[in-house]
């Protein structure tokens, strides 16, 4: 697994519960490439931030969509000991890869 996440002050979830993604993962995995990858609670920039995990972080691949402005964006859930996190991240901050 990846380096625990960076939690910027005042971060975590908002205004979602912490929790797995809804539906079964596909054999793909998605690995952090920037610094700071914010999980979002929807697939735009402007969405609030679930949690920020850091470089090299490994999440779980649930779905892709693509936003109104051609945006992909890919589904993912964070895990660690104490919870799970939901989230989409935009398809510029990881690299998707199979296990």
């Amino acid at each position: 697994m990846g380096a625990p996440p960076e939690v910027a002050g005042g971060e975590g979830v908002v205004g979602v519960k912490a929790g797995m993604c809804s539906g079964s993962p596909y054999n793909k995995r998605a690995k952090a490439i920037k610094k700071t990858v914010k999980l979002k609670k929807d697939y735009y920039n402007a969405s609030p931030t679930v949690i920020s995990v850091s470089y090299g972080t490994t999440m779980g691949y649930y779905d892709k969509d693509t936003n109104s402005h051609g945006n992909v964006w890919h589904k993912v859930q964070y895990s660690n000991i104490q919870n799970d996190w939901c989230g989409w991240v935009s398809d510029n901050w990881v690299e998707l890869y199979y296990p």
